[in-house]
């Protein structure tokens, strides 16, 4: 009896060990570093590296992270720790090369939370919203400190921007290419915390790039048309939309505008928040050239281009203003 009930209480244990190894999920989070804390276990391993480190961690119950280092004699150290990035920092590395994985248990609420621990790589990660909702959002790393969310992203022409109502409340495009990350997104973002505005474009033939800057953003919600609220100061770069803060968000099927016309229709411009129009028209028609039909194109007008010139491609990102971890 003793025996079958010891048995028995093995499988558990078995069991429960299978369990934690197979849902154990370490997230790749930053090149060329290392954490400052001691690690629990180290192997000098000659090849392989990636199998036999993430398996020597997966049989470890207390390993939460994992750094991986090729060294300059060819030969690879896998460095094991007992708790999580949230719980550490992390410096250069002097190895030939150096990856660092954990396992992720914060809640990351943007491209700020990410680079606070150590994200550096521009690209895709995956967030959680104020309403519990999971997205995943393209996070700009390298410009003006990192941190930038982007929710407009055009290089290409592989998406139609001439969009109704309801696609840029929802979103279109994908995170990894162009895309309109939506206008309820948005607003679920801005209306948490304080953010900041980056507006970003280039020529084509490196024809040069010019950036904005604004110290305010927020996006009201559906009811209220989506309106980008007024009160922002440009802190950086040329001029831009200053004129559009304040304003409705208008699409090819709802004019919210103030021009006797149309400000998207006709032009097939896409949604903007248009105020008799506007200077910078980011998600109008895409052009392969940089001469474009007058103001179809990719335009940043009056302050840089003609109204005949279209941009190579063009980012508006937000940040929120309080980075503190």
């Amino acid at each position: 009896m003793r025996k079958g009930r010891a048995y028995l209480y093995f499988l558990l244990a078995l069991t429960l060990h299978v369990i934690i190894i197979e849902t154990k999920t370490l997230n790749r989070i930053a090149y060329n570093k290392k954490p400052t804390s001691d690690p629990f276990k180290v192997i000098e391993v000659e090849e392989f590296p990636n199998q036999r480190c993430f398996s020597s961690c997966h049989y470890q119950l207390k390993c939460m992270s994992l750094l991986i280092e090729k060294l300059i004699d060819g030969t690879f150290r896998c460095s094991l720790y007992d708790r999580t990035i949230r719980y550490m920092s992390l410096i250069a590395s002097d190895a030939v090369e150096a990856v660092f994985h954990s396992i992720v248990v914060q809640v990351f609420n943007d491209c700020v939370d990410w680079y606070n621990v150590g994200a550096r790589t521009t690209g895709v990660y995956e967030i959680t919203l104020s309403n519990g909702e999971s997205k995943k959002v393209r996070c700009n790393m390298q410009i003006d400190g990192g941190g930038w969310l982007v929710f407009q992203h055009r290089f290409n022409g592989g998406v139609d921007f001439n969009n109704d109502w309801d696609e840029y409340k929802n979103g279109f495009g994908s995170v990894d290419g162009e895309h309109w990350l939506g206008n309820q997104y948005l607003n679920l973002i801005t209306t948490v915390t304080k953010h900041e505005l980056y507006l970003h474009a280039g020529r084509f033939n490196n024809g040069g790039r010019k950036y904005s800057k604004f110290d305010y953003f927020e996006i009201e919600n559906e009811n209220l048309k989506y309106r980008l609220k007024s009160g922002a100061n440009r802190v950086g770069g040329i001029e831009s939309m200053s004129e559009n803060f304040g304003m409705n968000f208008t699409t090819n099927d709802q004019d919210n505008d103030k021009f006797t016309g149309h400000c998207s229709l006709p032009f097939k411009r896409g949604g903007f928040w248009y105020n008799a129009c506007a200077s910078i028209l980011f998600n109008g028609v895409y052009y392969k050239t940089e001469v474009s039909d007058p103001y179809w194109g990719l335009n940043w007008r009056n302050h840089w281009l003609s109204s005949t010139q279209s941009l190579q491609w063009t980012e508006m990102m937000i940040r929120r203003v309080n980075r503190d971890p």
